[in-house]
């Protein structure tokens, strides 16, 4: 029972992280008069849909200036999926690294409509555990945090490291930035605090989460827990 309200508080944290950028862009468009796009495609995606002005690039926004459509499409697109995913999914404590590889990638295909190429991803994952077992959304907060917290500081182009092996028969998944840096102060968040519940639930002292300064700059965000893979005992 405690292992399905924890896994309920990540969800649920996730779902209102998408559908606040709706909130925020529905605010401005109130106070400047823009027009919002509309599109049938269901109650969370109309709620999504609004945030499609605030994540373009703020760059030329004179008075004859118009929306990117093909910018606001994927967009619209994009964010609809992964909220579906989201709100669809069965209620399970794990999944394949695969698979939450898989639901990472369109999370970050959404920052890079919003960042565009301020946003950089290197992708360094071990063949061997692709197909260990992981808790479902597990990665989310920490890239989540990544992006708020170090590439959105940087004036100029960023980059998020993720990484995934085995050691010790652990598996062992990194988000590194390489923003402004890892302050204590900020370790109140709510994704790092359901990351760390889920982890405790799930593993008990075996399972935790990291985040140091990263040499050279930046942060990084690790979690550590057992290796299992689906038919282990």
């Amino acid at each position: 029972m405690v292992c399905v309200l924890v896994l309920c508080a990540a969800r649920l944290h996730l779902c209102l992280h998408l559908l606040s950028r709706g909130t925020r862009e529905r605010v401005a468009a109130d106070t400047t008069g823009r027009a919002t796009c509309r599109s049938p495609v269901g109650r969370a995606s109309h709620a999504a849909q609004s945030s499609l002005s605030f994540q373009q690039p703020q760059r030329h926004r004179g008075a004859g200036a118009r929306p990117n459509t093909r910018a606001a499409s994927r967009m619209l697109e994009l964010l609809s999926g992964v909220l579906r995913q989201v709100l669809q999914s069965e209620t399970r404590q794990e999944v394949t690294l695969d698979e939450e590889l898989q639901f990472i990638e369109k999370y970050l295909a959404i920052e890079q409509v919003r960042f565009s190429d301020r946003l950089q991803v290197r992708w360094s994952i071990a063949s061997e555990v692709r197909d260990a077992l992981v808790p479902e959304f597990i990665l989310q907060p920490l890239v989540e945090n990544a992006i708020r917290h170090g590439i959105a500081k940087r004036a100029e182009a960023g980059l998020i490291e993720i990484t995934a092996c085995e050691s010790d028969s652990e598996v062992v998944l990194s988000i590194q930035d390489n923003g402004p840096g890892y302050h204590p102060m900020s370790d109140a968040g709510v994704g790092l605090a359901n990351t760390r519940a889920r982890l405790a639930t799930l593993f008990g002292e075996t399972g935790r989460l990291e985040v140091v300064n990263a040499e050279g700059g930046g942060a990084t965000a690790t979690v550590l827990f057992p290796l299992r893979r689906r038919g282990d005992g």
